[in-house]
């Protein structure tokens, strides 16, 4: 099976002719206006496209003889139109043709040609003379005309010396007439009027088409529409046609010919300025002076610098593609690169600022022509230079290779004007970060960077501030790459942040920096974060408030619910930061200061113990924070699902305490008893974690019928008392009834009964004195059973065991004396101790619930 056959499209050009003919020879039934010949390729649109344009009348100011000699045909009148398309361009060359088959006379040839899309260095009116133009004269000689193999070429009459010699003739003036036609060319072409020039032939309107088209690129002139031979009549129609430029006799430029710009080439107009007055044409119509017409007539102070500068032009828009150019640019680049052309040089400047193509930012040598331009155009003082290319960017600004340029440029001039960085900040750097990334400049601030990080300043404080300016500025403008980082991390660490942690120093830098960009404050977070002067002290003493207010300043930071979901952002740079304001806060602020910092306290927490258990920080005082800013219960579940090994006992005493029972607490009280032998948390031991895991294994307690258990004996030998002091001498009276309960039972039924005696008389006040307040609370609502044989299932209470309710002050009282007689009783043998524990069970019984 072969493969499918590419199907090529249609050739660059396609040509027709168009004619009234008839030829009785061939046995044609019908004559009249109509195409003759057309080659393959062209399209039923492009046909009628191709038709429509063409003038079946040709009138001459001079006409044809009626019997016209062979030197009359050769010399009769022709007519070149071209009309830009969205594609190209079409051409519509018109000549008289003498009486057509039938004898009626006017007949007209038209050889119609449409460049589908133009790629050479031709300019459309150089094809003017071609003899590839078919032009019959007489009915035998129009039938027996055939298209060309190919599109007419070049004919030569229009090259750039012709125009040249016609523009500097020294016997006719005519650079100010083309500075005219130029204005109003450009002028047409970007929607202005159209223009219509009186010229004496059709060579001289050829040679005006030419000149204006020679000071443009070919590319730009394959944009310019033109004809060399209309008549007044014809004007608008020919206009309406995507046409700018229409030559008339002389005779027809009279002024008011549908609104068009009107000239003719042997006026004297008044000319212009650029800048300032219009010109003004011979019928009184004003032109706006254009940089174009300034350059050419600069370029034309003589033949060989016009023609250097013209070929210049062309081959500057060669080397960036030729496509979608302004008309001007080319021409001004060529002024730019020769110093004998510079009194147009602001002129050149702003076509180049303004006009210069996307596709330039690939040449480096037509790109460094334009980065010397801009150069010279921004003013020497770096404020003045940012005022006016922020000028620039608020009024449309430049062309968009020509912004970037200015990046460049002005970030070049900033990076060796340390004064000028030392006095900006946020406001001005801003400018900088609209600018794309540049290699070339980057490599540049990573010099700045390497130098400051090797130089050896005698002043701390001014290199840290120059430091920060600097890193300020790269930051803003996007040129801290990968290797840009591991430099900007050295200069902070060996430069910045020892200035920072110092408790005079550090102040003193940031009321001088003032503020700086976000992307600044995290890299100098995490460079702070991480230095051994910031890790070595304990939160609350790392950095001056002045330092921490500075490295926060309107910087998100995680919220308690961020840090639940994720706990490893507690290990962020700027967590750290805060956590040493709050601490900070909590050791030496004022009520309102605390009051401000009581969101950032969660947060605090969780550094703190994420520190702890990370290892390598100072301890803190957590104890004092959790003392400022108490957390819930929740609030501590979560943190000891988050920190297991690194809650101290002591930070969950008061919700153990005051808490009601629930799963929360539950948990709380199981954590701490299974991790009750661990390590020693913030590396110290504490008094009050013994006395907070006593409170969490009392409180779990609810196994009384097992009282002769060693494990439950030694536990109320060893926490028993502890609780009850703590509760007699510090703890409110407000406590949950499932706890007060818990302390009665200990104290009555299970605490004092096998304690030795000298323990039992010298404590006695403390359990009298817990029993009371534990009466405050009234019944106990809790109920065990009695297992003693012959007893099972009977309901035992603390009531029953202190001789009455639970409340009140006749319980304090009874209370009271039931502890003093336990506490008169002689020792206990340790035989008997097992008794006891027997009779406890068998009172007590199992809880049945928690309060």
């Amino acid at each position: 099976m072969s493969a499918p056959q590419h199907t090529p499209g249609p050739p660059r050009f396609g040509q027709l002719t168009y004619t009234s003919f008839d030829a009785p020879d061939r046995g044609r039934a019908g004559g009249g206006w109509q195409v003759k010949d057309v080659t393959d390729g062209v399209s039923a649109a492009e046909q009628e496209f191709m038709r429509a344009g063409v003038a079946t009348r040709f009138d001459s100011v001079q006409p044809m003889p009626q019997f016209p000699t062979p030197a009359d045909i050769a010399a009769r009148p022709r007519r070149l139109v071209y009309a830009p398309t969205d594609t190209g361009g079409c051409y519509w060359h018109t000549a008289p043709a003498g009486a057509d088959a039938s004898g009626r006379p006017g007949n007209v040839f038209a050889h119609v040609v449409v460049d589908r899309e133009p790629g050479d260095a031709v300019r459309p009116i150089e094809r003017w003379g071609s003899p590839d133009w078919l032009a019959p004269f007489g009915a035998d000689a129009v039938a027996a005309a055939e298209l060309p193999d190919r599109a007419p070429a070049p004919g030569g009459s229009i090259d750039r010396a012709a125009i040249l010699d016609f523009l500097l003739d020294p016997g006719t003036w005519r650079v100010g007439v083309l500075g005219v036609l130029l204005d109003a060319v450009d002028q047409a072409m970007h929607g202005g009027p159209g223009v219509v020039l009186g010229c004496v032939d059709t060579e001289s309107a050829a040679r005006w088409i030419g000149a204006v088209s020679h000071f443009m690129s070919p590319g730009a002139a394959q944009r310019f529409g033109w004809s060399t031979a209309d008549r007044s009549t014809t004007v608008v129609d020919t206009l309406s046609r995507g046409v700018h430029l229409v030559c008339v006799p002389t005779g027809d430029a009279v002024d008011g010919i549908a609104g068009c710009v009107v000239l003719g080439e042997t006026d004297t107009p008044d000319l212009g300025e650029w800048g300032g007055e219009p010109h003004r044409t011979a019928t009184g119509q004003l032109v706006p002076v254009t940089s174009w017409s300034v350059l050419a007539q600069t370029v034309l102070v003589d033949p060989g610098s016009a023609r250097r500068a013209l070929d210049h032009q062309d081959a500057l828009a060669a080397a960036v593609g030729d496509r979608d150019l302004a008309g001007t640019w080319p021409l001004a680049m060529a002024v730019l690169a020769n110093p004998e052309l510079h009194d147009a040089l602001p002129e050149a400047a702003a076509v180049v600022l303004a006009q210069s193509p996307d596709a330039l930012a690939s040449f480096p040598d037509e790109l460094a022509i334009v980065g010397h331009v801009v150069d010279e155009h921004l003013p020497g003082s770096m404020d003045e230079a940012c005022r006016v290319v922020a000028e620039w960017r608020r009024g449309g600004g430049p062309a968009p290779v020509v912004w970037d340029v200015a990046g460049r440029v002005l970030t070049y001039r900033a990076l060796a004007d340390r004064e000028w960085i030392r006095a900006a900040g946020p406001a001005e750097f801003a400018l900088f970060a609209t600018w794309p990334h540049s290699e070339d400049v980057e490599r540049e601030a990573q010099k700045v960077l390497s130098t400051l990080v090797q130089s050896q300043g005698t002043d701390p404080a001014a290199a840290a501030h120059d430091a920060v300016k600097m890193l300020d500025l790269l930051l803003h403008a996007r040129l801290v790459g990968d290797s840009g980082r591991d430099l900007a991390a050295s200069l902070l660490d060996r430069v910045v942040v020892p200035v920072l942690c110092d408790r005079e120093a550090g102040p003193a830098l940031v009321t001088g920096l003032g503020a700086v960009g976000a992307d600044t404050y995290r890299l100098l977070q995490s460079a702070v974060a991480g230095h051994p002067d910031f890790a070595g002290r304990p939160l609350g003493a790392r950095l001056a408030p002045e330092v921490l207010r500075w490295l926060v300043d309107e910087v998100r930071v995680p919220t308690s619910d961020e840090l639940i979901a994720a706990p490893c952002r507690s290990a962020e740079p700027l967590c750290a930061i805060v956590a040493d304001a709050v601490f900070s806060v909590v050791k030496s602020g004022t009520d309102d200061h605390k009051r401000a910092w009581e969101g950032y306290a969660p947060l605090a927490l969780w550094r703190a113990l994420y520190e702890a258990s990370a290892g390598g920080w100072a301890s803190s005082d957590v104890d004092a924070l959790v003392d400022a800013y108490p957390c819930t219960v929740a609030q501590w579940c979560e943190l000891v699902g988050a920190f297991p090994d690194h809650v101290p006992p002591r930070l969950l005493l008061p919700v153990l305490l005051l808490e009601p029972w629930g799963p929360e607490v539950e948990m709380l009280v199981k954590h701490i008893d299974a991790n009750r032998g661990g390590t020693l948390v913030f590396g110290v031991a504490h008094p009050v974690d013994e006395l907070a895991v006593s409170w969490a294994l009392i409180r779990a307690q609810d196994q009384w019928d097992r009282i002769d258990d060693p494990r439950l004996r030694r536990a109320l030998e060893r926490h028993g008392w502890p609780v009850l002091k703590d509760y007699g001498d510090a703890c409110p009276a407000q406590l949950p009834p499932d706890l007060l309960v818990r302390l009665a039972v200990v104290a009555v039924a299970g605490f004092l009964p096998v304690l030795p005696a000298a323990q039992r008389h010298l404590h006695a006040h403390h359990a009298r004195r817990s029993c009371r307040r534990a009466g405050a609370r009234g019944g106990s609502g809790l109920g065990f059973r009695d297992h003693r044989p012959g007893r099972s299932g009977e309901k035992w209470c603390p009531e029953r065991a202190l001789g009455g309710p639970v409340g009140g002050p006749q319980f304090a009282g009874r209370a009271a004396h039931r502890i003093g007689a336990e506490s008169r009783r002689p020792a206990v043998p340790t035989a008997g101790r097992a008794g006891a524990g027997a009779a406890v069970a068998s009172r007590a019984g199992r809880v049945d619930h928690h309060g």
